[in-house]
Order: structure tokens, then C-alpha cells, then sequence
């Protein structure tokens, strides 16, 4: 089921998920899992009943605890979402899914400082290139254009991309945001091979700056069906402008 998921098979993730809980109904994670598949469609109320079942069926999962927050989150229910969170911090401030989930919500609802806080923080914990990326869109959009070109150099450094990362502050230093939305675009508009694993992360982040056409160039060329942002290009808000 999981094979199948990562390759975007919906139907074929559900039908092997489906015969492992007609197997053991007991099963908390294989109603997670089909939750999440599930919700992924857009079927988001089947979805909720899922992970319900599945918190019932093991109360102190913490990915299940974190899950349940996802259909209010695509509903765009964001208040109620994060009241889910509160119950997995008090179970374990440090789990990483915590913070993937708790800075995508700030991030829609456009408190984009308390997402870059979360997704710092989720950074520090589950290294990832990509995560760089979500912190510099958010501090795009929050207009801290130092933090996000140190967001960017992290970046650079943690992908072994091909570009020498002081370009971003000596173009900002010339030309200010414009000159550095501009470089961004030239050196990073056309996607390279050695940083295909940020293709969803890179797409969002010349999405928030407006650049719809390098944001699906980036999605078309390089995106990996593994990365979480992927699996939910049809139902999270942070797509809604593409």
C-alpha cells in the first residue's frame, strides 16, 4: 500500500489498505494510513472518520495524534487544526510532524512568522534541504529579506547546490528585493538536477513571489512523489494560488 501511495496510485494504496484492515480491524495504522490516502483525494470527511477510528484504536500514537489535525486542515478549519496540535505537545514538544504540520497551518492562515519558528525548529530536529526553503518563503512574505537569504544559503549549503551562495546577498546588497527576487529567478528559474529533491519547496517559494511559470517548471521537472508537500498538491492551501 505504501509502495503504491508513494507512486501517487490512489486506488491501488487504498485496496491494499483496505485488505489490511478487513485483516486485523484492530489495526490503528492501517486506518491511518487510509486515512491519509483518503484525504489526499479531497475526501476529506471519510478521511476525518478514519483517523478518528485510529486515535480511538491508539490514543497515544503521535503521528496519529498529529493526523487527526489534517482534515480541518484542508477544510480550512486552521483554528481547530492547531487546538489538535496542543494535545501532541503535551505528548512530545519535539516531534518533528508537530512542527511540519504546526508551521503549514500558521503558513496558510499567513502568520508567517510562527510558521518560519516552526519550520526552523523542524529543521533543527529532521534535517532536510527542502525545509530551508519553507523558512524562506515565509520570510519573503514577512519582508525579512536577510533571514530569507540566510534561509537560502542554508539551503545552498545543505543540497550541494551548484551556485556560490553569497550570490543572493551581493544581489540584494545591489539592487535591494527586486534585485534579489530577480537573481533568484536566474540562478534557480531553470531546475537542476542536484537539487530535484526541493522541487516542491523551490515551488513555493517562486509561487510566493509570484513567479507562477518557474513555480510549475520546478513541479514538472524535479518533484518527488515522497515529499508530503506532493502528495497534497490538491488539497493544501498553501497551492491555492497555483
Amino acid at each position: 500500500g505504501m509502495y503504491k501511495m508513494d507512486r501517487l496510485d490512489w486506488a491501488g494504496a487504498e485496496r491494499a489498505r483496505r485488505r489490511a484492515i478487513d485483516a486485523n480491524p484492530g489495526y490503528a495504522t492501517a486506518h491511518h494510513w487510509c486515512s491519509l490516502i483518503l484525504g489526499y483525494q479531497g475526501r476529506i470527511e471519510e478521511a476525518r472518520r478514519e483517523i478518528e477510528l485510529a486515535q480511538s484504536l491508539d490514543p497515544l500514537s503521535l503521528i496519529v495524534v498529529t493526523s487527526v489535525a489534517w482534515p480541518d486542515f484542508y477544510q480550512r478549519n486552521y483554528e481547530r487544526a492547531l487546538k489538535q496540535l496542543d494535545r501532541v505537545r503535551k505528548l512530545d514538544p519535539d516531534f518533528p510532524v508537530l512542527h511540519l504540520a504546526d508551521g503549514f497551518i500558521c503558513d496558510a492562515m499567513g502568520r508567517f512568522d510562527e510558521a518560519a519558528k516552526s519550520y526552523r525548529r523542524l529543521q533543527s530536529i529532521n534535517p532536510r534541504p527542502w525545509f530551508w526553503l519553507l523558512v524562506a518563503r515565509c520570510e519573503y512574505m514577512s519582508g525579512h529579506m536577510d533571514q530569507m537569504i540566510d534561509a537560502l544559503e542554508r539551503w545552498c549549503e545543505a543540497s550541494a547546490a551548484p551556485i556560490a551562495s553569497s550570490e543572493f546577498r551581493s544581489a540584494f546588497t545591489k539592487g535591494g528585493k527586486e534585485g534579489l527576487t530577480s537573481r533568484i529567478g536566474e540562478l534557480l528559474g531553470v531546475p537542476c538536477p542536484e537539487t530535484h529533491s526541493s522541487a516542491a519547496g523551490m515551488a513555493t517559494l517562486f509561487m510566493s513571489m509570484g513567479d507562477h511559470d518557474r513555480a510549475f517548471a520546478w513541479l514538472e521537472a524535479g518533484t518527488d512523489p515522497l515529499t508530503p508537500m506532493v502528495r497534497v498538491l490538491a488539497v493544501d492551501p498553501v497551492w491555492d494560488p497555483l
